[in-house]
C-alpha cells in the first residue's frame, strides 16, 4: 500500500514491478483493467499514477455515447503487489481507480454513500465472503460439505489461494472447501468500500490462480447461493458498534432497528437495483414466495433479522445479515443502494414494524412495480445518480420485454 506518488514509485522500484493494472468497475459490475508498464510510470514526462490513463468506454456495455472516452485515475492507497504463481514470472501490481469524467462510476457511488454516513458521524461496515466453484478438477465433483481431504488438490488450491490473497493485502478470516457445492473465503469486516474491493480483488486473483492451474473459477455457482452481507454501523471513531444495545430487543439498538426499517421500506426499490444490475431474476425470491400462503404477493425474509442469541460480552459482533445480493449483480451499486436505504431509515427514525408483519415478511411485486418504486425512492436515486438509475431502469425494461 502507498499513501503518496513518491511512495508508490519507490515500491515499484524496490520490488522491480514490471506492470501495474489499473482496475475499474464497469456498469455491469465486472472488474476491468488497463495495464501500464512500470517503466512508463517511473518516467517524469507522463506520470500515469497521478494523471491516470484513457479508456474507450464505447467498448464496454452500459456507457453512453457522450461518455465514449474517460480517464481512470488510480487511488494510490489501494496499490498492492499481486501474487507470483510460478518462478520467473514478473512481479505485477494493481490498484483501484476512480473514473474522472463519467457519472456512472459504481465504485465512486459507493464511496459517496460512505462519505454521507461519515457526515452523520457513522462508519458503515460490511462483511462478505467469496464463493466459487472450480471447473476441471475431478475431485470437485461428488464431495459433500466439510468433506475435503487435507492433502487433496482442491484443499491445496484453497490454501495457496489464502496465501495469495493475504499477500495482496486481503484480510482473510477463514476458508471453507465445500467440494461440489462451492468453496468459500470469509473476509474480516471492513468499511463498505474496502469490503467490496476485497471481494472484487479476490475474485480476480482466484480466477488468475485457477487459470494458472488449468482450472476455471466460477463465481456464479451455485446461483442460489446469494452473497450474504453482514451489516453493522460503527461510530466514525471506529470504537463502538452502534448496532449493539444490551437492553434492546434482541440486543439491537434503536439505530440498528431504524437502519433495517429503511431497508424494509425501500425493499422493492432495492430489488430493482439488485435485479437490474444482475439482469437475471433471483430464483430464491420466487422459491420462498411459493412456500407462502399468498404465493404471488408475499416474500418472507426471516434471515434478515439474525443473531437472536444474547451476545452481551461481544457486542462488537452485533449485526444483521442481508442475503439478497446475487453474485452477478454490480456489487458496488447493490451495496450503495442497500446502505443508502438503511441510512434513510436512521435519518428518519423509522421502525421495522411499520413496513412488515410480525412474521417479518414484506409485500413482493413484479418488475414493473419495482421499477416504479425505484423512481419514487428519492434517497436511492440521489445516492446512485441519474446515470446509474437510468442504467438499472433500462435493464429492467429489457427484462420485461424479454419475458
Amino acid at each position: 500500500m502507498a499513501a503518496s506518488m513518491e511512495e508508490a514509485q519507490a515500491l515499484l522500484k524496490r520490488k522491480n514491478v514490471y506492470v501495474v493494472h489499473f482496475l475499474f468497475v464497469a456498469p455491469d459490475g465486472s472488474l476491468r483493467t488497463k495495464s501500464v508498464l512500470a517503466r512508463e510510470i517511473l518516467r517524469t514526462i507522463h506520470v500515469s499514477l497521478r494523471d491516470g490513463v484513457s479508456v474507450n468506454g464505447s467498448l464496454l456495455p452500459g456507457y453512453r455515447d457522450r461518455e465514449k472516452w474517460f480517464r481512470v485515475v488510480p487511488e494510490l492507497e489501494t496499490l498492492t503487489l499481486l501474487p507470483v504463481f510460478s518462478p520467473g514470472q514478473c512481479q505485477e501490481a494493481a490498484c483501484f481507480c476512480h473514473i474522472s469524467n463519467t457519472t456512472l462510476d459504481s465504485r465512486a457511488i459507493l464511496a459517496r454513500v460512505q462519505q454521507s454516513a461519515a457526515g452523520m458521524g457513522l462508519f458503515p461496515m460490511g462483511g462478505m465472503a467469496l464463493a466459487y466453484a472450480l471447473r476441471g478438477i475431478p475431485e470437485a465433483e461428488g464431495n459433500g460439505y466439510y468433506q475435503m481431504c487435507y492433502s487433496s488438490p482442491l484443499s491445496r488450491f484453497s490454501l495457496r489461494l489464502m496465501d495469495n490473497l493475504m499477500a495482496a493485502g486481503v484480510d482473510v478470516e477463514s476458508y471453507m472447501p465445500y467440494g461440489a457445492a462451492h468453496n468459500g473465503v470469509e473476509f474480516v469486516p471492513q468499511g463498505i468500500l474496502k469490503s467490496a474491493d476485497q471481494v472484487m480483488l479476490s475474485r480476480w486473483i482466484a480466477a488468475a490462480q485457477a487459470m494458472d492451474a488449468g482450472y476455471a473459477a466460477d463465481f456464479t455457482y451455485p446461483f442460489e447461493a446469494a452473497c450474504p452481507l453482514h451489516i453493522s454501523v460503527w461510530k466514525d471513531t471506529h470504537d463502538a458498534n452502534l448496532f449493539f444495545d444490551p437492553e434492546g430487543p434482541l440486543e439491537f439498538s434503536g439505530l440498528a432497528r431504524s437502519f433495517m426499517a429503511g431497508i424494509l421500506k425501500h425493499y422493492d426499490a432495492l430489488f430493482a437495483v439488485l435485479i437490474g444490475t444482475g439482469r437475471r431474476m433471483p430464483k430464491r425470491e420466487y422459491r420462498r414466495a411459493m412456500s407462502s400462503e399468498d404465493a404471488d404477493t408475499v416474500l418472507g425474509i426471516p434471515e434478515f433479522f439474525v443473531e437472536k442469541e444474547k451476545r452481551s460480552r461481544v457486542g462488537w459482533s452485533k449485526r444483521c445479515i442481508f442475503r439478497g445480493i446475487q453474485p452477478d449483480a454490480n456489487l458496488y451499486l447493490a451495496m450503495a443502494a442497500l446502505y443508502a436505504a438503511g441510512l434513510d431509515g436512521v435519518r428518519n427514525s423509522l421502525v421495522p414494524e411499520d413496513y412488515c408483519d410480525q412474521g417479518y415478511t414484506v409485500r413482493s411485486t413484479g418488475l414493473g412495480e419495482k421499477a416504479e418504486a425505484l423512481a419514487r425512492a428519492d434517497c436511492l436515486t440521489s445516492a446512485l445518480g441519474g446515470s446509474a438509475v437510468d442504467y438499472v431502469q433500462e435493464a429492467l425494461a429489457e427484462m420485461r420485454e424479454g419475458g
